[in-house]
């Protein structure tokens, strides 16, 4: 076997990289799938008698803690496994649980501050709730 030249080895850790990206929207789009068929989703109905602006928030939650379990295998191979393999990174695997954790965190607490933003502007402002949601977007 011979070895890789450096710009071999970019082209084939983009290569690995694009195929763990069609494999997440691959199971992003099985997920929606899968609730839409299953009536999962159906079961999730009684957070929509909460107020919009708690119960969209919360069913959001539930979908993409799911969507995070499944997904973990594929963000643990390109987000761990890979760097570690062509050398991008010497990071420890508790360190590297720990950064992703901050992330899902921050994630989850800006994306849910947005969506009860955005639910609130729809309840309040039913003509124009798009121009406010639009706004606080684009800031």
């Amino acid at each position: 076997m011979t070895a890789q030249t450096p710009s071999e080895k970019a082209r084939r850790y983009a290569a690995l990289q694009r195929w763990l990206l069609l494999g997440e929207i691959a199971l992003g789009l099985g997920l929606l799938a899968f609730l839409a068929g299953s009536g999962l989703a159906l079961r999730l109905v009684p957070l929509q008698a909460m107020p919009a602006a708690l119960g969209a928030p919360l069913y959001l939650t539930t979908v993409l803690a799911f969507y995070g379990l499944l997904s973990l295998p594929l963000a643990f191979y390109g987000g761990y496994i890979l760097p570690q393999r062509y050398g991008l990174s010497h990071e420890r695997i508790g360190d590297w649980l720990a950064t992703q954790g901050k992330e899902a965190l921050l994630s989850w607490s800006l994306g849910m501050g947005l969506v009860a933003a955005i639910y609130a502007l729809l309840q309040t402002y039913p003509e124009v709730w798009w121009l406010g949601a639009a706004t606080i977007l684009v800031l």
